[in-house]
């Protein structure tokens, strides 16, 4: 199986579906849906089950609880089957063509360890957006825009799973550690793949975000300037 995209889920029942359906739509069908959800009290699993016979055996999930989205990220991780994994938010929806130009991005690029598309944020009103992709040389002061990444499983045997110890960086400090320090290759491509709504806990956290940011690069060796990463967070509120 070539892709397995995981989505972590709890009381996102409004969200879930967007997401799904952007999935059922894709052009290129080898794939399978992998879900982890943390108990949820909504319409969440009632959900997922009706989306499940719509998939044909292409959707598993569990719903258990879990000490946060980390720990639901590496459940998904150790389910999944696919050769490439893609990790995607309940509410963010993917391009109808996303794996399809993954796909093809792979098959161009056999040697690499992941390949990254652009992401298209928006804001919480979904009303403004704007396009994005960091390189591999910005991963110090920004992080990669993880929706839109689509990286080798093998990674996690190299370097670890998800840093459970994080709540809302280890994926930037995963992709510091294979990208950034460990040489792993990755090839960017110039299309959207996904839409990413900011509505998340990164982004209701942002000073929480910056700080753990802060903790990862200094965790991994990494200088930092924390008079500086401040400037650009008040000039960031001040927008």
């Amino acid at each position: 199986m070539k892709f397995s995209i995981i989505i972590c889920t709890y009381n996102v029942g409004k969200k879930l579906p967007k997401t799904l359906d952007s999935i059922f739509v894709q052009n290129f069908g080898d794939y399978e849906v992998v879900i982890v959800d943390g108990t949820s009290s909504d319409s969440t699993t009632e959900i997922i089950k009706k989306y499940e016979k719509k998939f044909h055996g292409k959707l598993r999930w569990i719903s258990e609880k879990d000490t946060g989205i980390y720990n639901a990220m590496n459940k998904g991780v150790k389910m999944a089957n696919g050769e490439y994994l893609n990790v995607v938010g309940a509410g963010d929806w993917l391009e109808k063509d996303a794996l399809e130009n993954a796909k093809k991005c792979i098959d161009k690029n056999p040697q690499a360890d992941a390949v990254l598309g652009k992401t298209r944020i928006w804001d919480n009103g979904i009303e403004n957006s704007r396009i994005v992709q960091t390189s591999v040389e910005d991963l110090p002061t920004l992080p990669i825009q993880h929706p839109a990444l689509f990286y080798s499983k093998s990674l996690h045997n190299k370097f670890g799973v998800y840093d459970e110890d994080y709540r809302i960086v280890a994926d930037y400090a995963f992709c510091l550690k294979a990208f950034y320090l460990g040489n792993a290759s990755i090839i960017p491509f110039d299309v959207v793949v996904d839409n990413f709504v900011m509505d998340g806990a990164s982004s209701r956290n942002s000073f929480e975000q910056l700080m753990e940011k802060v903790k990862a690069r200094k965790d991994l060796g990494l200088k930092t300037k924390l008079t500086r990463e401040l400037k650009f967070y008040i000039k960031g509120l001040i927008k």
